[in-house]
């Protein structure tokens, strides 16, 4: 070959800057996925892979090639070991390459199935452990032929294919420049261009299911939708016009009439080839700048953090006074009023309270949620009068408002003295029931009775006939949450014979589980159907049956014991827009029947019944195992898996709960102030008093914060300043410092007694002025924009821990309960949360229990308090609000 010295000299400069420009990026991905915990996923170990790969050849391809271009293409080392060298590096060389393009062709496969199939994630090319060695041993595999046929001429000294021993030298080196081109370049291309169209295609039709109610999500949905389709274009267009120049050569070397002396034009040949090896300086730059997460932590680690002050979070408050405040400013006139006449009260010694009690005006003003009130504003001349809105509908009455009460006129159970029943003599018991014969002293005549339920054809006692009293009996304590001995002591109290064999009350339980199973299974069918049609509903699609349709749901776990040492896990599915359970599961460790048929068996029996027994315990592995489900949820929620089609909402309940455990561990560890003295104490320091106070404030910052609805982005950006104000208000009004630097986050004509004209004075949970800046730092990481987003729709996890709470009041925790027992009491927990009391009577009925009139009047009666007592707590945090 033959380059002038400017040739050389300009290929030179451009490998040194595609050298610089490969280490500095891919350096940086790997210290990124290295630092940076977040960002670690099955994705990222493919870039720290593709990283690998590229850095090898920045090591090994690039130097090779200025070797080449400055020694005119003589290979300068001589001998045996100048061969080895030849094969070593140049077969390292395309093994390098090949791997860098496998790795972007799996991760063009990993994503399309977090993005298409996001829950099939045990395949086993989705697992770095075996993805990464598969990767490099077929590149190995796949190259092995240049260890055969490269060395190094002994007439001219270079390092070149020698390809004599495969047989005709022209087919073999055009057969291999095909096979560079087939396995490096059109089929590692025709995979990736495919699977991102069809990704993005998905990506970009698919609608994400409960948004289009959600304040600005939709349009935050479309912005990452439109993020994610341009990385996958980029990427791919990176590759292809990379590669192309030196697949051109290589096809040029295929398809002209070879002269094996004869080679083409040194400059045009290097500078295509200088193409293909750039896109290992390309690649880690374009997931850096395109990929949000490890943008951001790019970011946080190499740029200088901006000062943030206090101030940067105020909002100047408007004069204007919006609808949603005036309940606010309302109770703050209310206080307003109700503190001058306790000054004035105080004046009066010996006089007694002349005011109106609080309690009585609050009476007064939920007896008539719609009446029309004066509202006076501090500060305004003008009075508003507003008509305040009726409280939100609470989910208890959506959900069993519609029910259809039955009503029967069936007899009832009563207690009764048998020594008043003279003429009667027991003649067969029957657990609870007995088997009765009255008998005519006139006639003769005989009639059987019995205390259960008794077919009148009968004559003669049988066991069947006290099966609705018994099976009742092990019900009712069930509902209850006590066991067999619990009735006892019941029969113990009242004098009553209790005679139920612990086999035939299991024999009842087993029956009623299977009632529970067969009436939820139809219900939650039922759920999930309704749940399915609001959707439908909302996003007006067409209903059709063997479609599937996106829902909202809630998710929560709980434990049979607290702590990791429970056996038992119950998790509920809730649809978010009906309220109702549409999926549960129960989870157990043992199974109590394999236990005791070990015990009383042989080895051999053992297995022999084991083979054909059903265990109970479909779980293997210790409990806090549980939580590789939480790291799954986590990486498909906050997107670190690549799967954009579920957004996550924080409980407001929840984060508050952070700010407490934070001032709570920061308290903790830490001993004194810069003042000198404790963090500990009593008026001034950080006590357990104050830092309920500042929970508490931050929590309702939040909540009066709360937009719900569809809002543009310039709202919701809006709405997340006014609630950051508000948490900063928070704090800074607790800490004993300057009025003006104190209250300058505090909304004018609010709670505030400053902002009212009122002294404000130091109560024993306000902070001396030394916690302003240790407090602040754990406030700005809890103030953060992206975390508020989480919390403007208020949502809360408050149904999951209210069925959580239903379950294990039927199978109390501090008590041992089987896996059927739990899962019944699972069952009946759904069918309850989901339909209300009324619902057990379908369960009582399929038993093979009467549902009376009495049963029938409780179930009604405990409904209609729980819609009254969900009506009564809207209707108090309306007036909170």
């Amino acid at each position: 070959m033959t380059l002038n010295e400017t040739e050389v000299g300009i290929l030179t400069v451009l490998y040194a800057i595609a050298m610089l420009v490969a280490f500095a990026g891919n350096g940086f991905l790997i210290y990124i996925v290295w630092k940076k915990p977040e960002v670690r996923s099955l994705t990222s170990f493919m870039f720290v892979n593709m990283a690998i790969a590229d850095l090898l050849v920045t090591l090994v391809v690039m130097p090779w090639s200025i070797t080449q271009l400055c020694a005119d293409g003589l290979w300068m080392i001589p001998g045996i070991f100048g061969k080895i060298t030849c094969k070593f590096i140049v077969y390292t060389g395309f093994v390098t390459i090949t791997a860098s393009i496998l790795c972007l062709t799996f991760m063009s496969v990993d994503r399309y199935y977090a993005i298409v199939h996001p829950f099939r994630r045990h395949l086993w090319f989705r697992k770095p452990k075996l993805t990464v060695p598969f990767i490099w041993i077929l590149s190995l595999a796949s190259m092995s032929i240049f260890p055969v046929v490269q060395t190094v001429e002994d007439h001219n000294s270079e390092c070149m294919l020698s390809v004599y021993v495969l047989g005709d030298p022209y087919r073999a080196l055009r057969g291999i420049y095909l096979f560079l081109v087939v396995v490096n370049y059109l089929i590692p291309l025709s995979v990736i261009s495919v699977i991102y169209t069809i990704t993005a295609r998905r990506l970009w039709f698919h609608v994400a299911p409960g948004v289009e109610h959600l304040a600005g999500i939709r349009e935050q949905l479309e912005t990452s939708k439109r993020r994610v389709v341009k990385m996958l274009i980029i990427v791919t267009c990176a590759f292809a016009l990379c590669w192309l120049p030196a697949q051109v050569v290589h096809m040029k070397y295929v398809m002209q009439k070879w002269n094996i002396h004869i080679t083409p034009q040194p400059i045009v040949e290097f500078v295509c080839f200088w193409f293909g090896h750039a896109n290992s300086a390309i690649n880690p730059w374009l997931y850096i700048f395109l990929s949000t997460k490890i943008n951001t932590a790019f970011t946080r680690i190499f740029r200088r953090k901006s000062s943030r002050s206090p101030l940067s979070l105020c909002v100047k408050p408007s004069n204007t006074v919006l609808p949603e405040d005036q309940a606010a400013h309302e109770e703050s006139t209310f206080k307003l009023s109700l503190e001058s006449t306790t000054q004035k009260n105080k004046s009066r010694k010996k006089k007694g309270f002349r005011g109106v009690q609080k309690q009585t005006v609050l009476k007064a003003k939920t007896r008539d949620q719609t009446a029309t009130v004066a509202v006076t504003f501090v500060g305004e001349e003008d009075v508003v009068r507003e008509r305040i809105p009726p409280p939100k509908t609470p989910a208890s009455s959506r959900k069993l408002g519609a029910l259809e009460q039955e009503s029967s006129d069936s007899e009832s159970y009563e207690f009764e003295e048998v020594a008043m029943l003279s003429s009667l003599r027991e003649a067969l018991r029957f657990g609870i029931s007995s088997s009765l014969f009255a008998k005519c002293n006139e006639c003769g005549m005989e009639e059987f009775m019995a205390t259960g339920e008794h077919a009148g054809d009968q004559e003669t006692p049988r066991t069947i006939q006290g099966k609705d009293i018994n099976r009742g009996v092990v019900y009712a304590p069930f509902e209850m949450g006590i066991g067999r001995e619990g009735v006892a002591k019941l029969c113990e109290i009242l004098n009553m014979p209790f005679s139920i064999s612990i086999d035939t009350w299991y024999n009842h339980e087993e029956i009623l589980h299977a009632a529970h199973d067969k009436v939820t299974k139809e219900q939650l069918k039922a759920n999930a159907n309704e749940a399915k049609q609001v959707a439908i509903d909302e996003r007006t699609l067409r209903n059709d049956n063997s479609s599937l349709v996106d829902i909202p749901v809630t998710f929560d776990c709980t434990w049979s014991k607290r702590g990791f040492t429970a056996n038992h896990c119950v998790g509920f599915v809730i649809s978010a827009a009906t309220g109702k359970v549409i999926d549960l599961e129960v989870i157990s460790k043992t199974c109590n029947q394999c236990s005791q048929m070990q015990a009383r068996l042989d080895e051999e029996t053992f297995d022999e019944w084991f083979a054909e027994h059903q265990r109970d315990g479909s779980y293997k592995g210790s409990s806090p195992k549980s939580l590789a489900y939480i790291k799954w949820e986590d990486e498909h929620l906050q997107g670190t898996a690549h799967c954009n089609r579920i957004f996550k909402l924080d409980c407001v309940g929840h984060v508050q709960k952070r700010l407490g455990k934070a001032l709570y561990e920061y308290q903790r560890t830490s001993v004194k102030m810069a003042d000198g003295k404790s963090i500990k104490g009593s008026n001034g320091r950080l006590t357990k008093v104050a830092i309920e106070k500042l929970k508490t404030n931050y929590g309702k910052a939040i909540h009066s914060n709360v937009k719900t609805g569809a809002l543009t982005a310039a709202q919701k950006d809006q709405a997340v300043k006014d609630m950051q104000t508000a948490i900063t208000a928070g704090l800074y009004h607790s800490l004993k410092i300057e009025d003006k630097e104190r209250h300058q986050f505090c909304p004018n004509n609010s709670w505030c007694k400053f902002k009212k004209g009122l002294a404000c004075k130091d109560k024993p949970h306000h902070l001396d002025a030394v916690f302003e800046e240790p407090l602040l730092k754990n406030y700005d990481r809890l103030s953060e924009p992206a975390l508020l987003q989480r919390c403007l729709p208020g949502y809360t996890n408050n149904a999951n821990e209210s069925i959580n709470f239903l379950v294990w009041n039927k199978c109390p925790k501090h008590k041992w309960h089987g896996s059927k027992r739990i899962g019944m009491a699972a069952n009946a927990a759904a069918l309850h949360f989901s339909c209300g009391a009324t619902k057990k009577h379908d369960v009582m009925r399929e038993a093979g229990l009467v549902v009376g009139q009495h049963t029938t009047r409780a179930s009604e009666r405990r409904d209609s308090g729980r819609v009254k007592t969900g009506c009564g707590k809207s209707a108090r945090k309306a007036q909170e609000i």
